[in-house]
């Protein structure tokens, strides 16, 4: 039985948050929104300034 492949499910994600009254953003790459909100979190950034995270899946 030959070993199956895993397929990378990482997907780009944009982010794009508000900071010092100018509109950012940053491009992550993460297994699904949940990591990519995660990682926005880790980098000291707020829920408040987060304007989006696309793609929306």
């Amino acid at each position: 039985m030959a070993a199956a492949e895993q397929l990378d499910t990482s997907v780009e994600y944009e982010i794009r948050y508000f900071e010092e009254g100018k509109i950012h953003s940053m491009n992550v790459i993460a297994e699904d929104k949940r990591a990519a909100h995660h990682y926005y979190l880790e980098c000291g950034k707020h829920n408040s300034d987060l304007y989006s995270i696309r793609p929306d899946k």
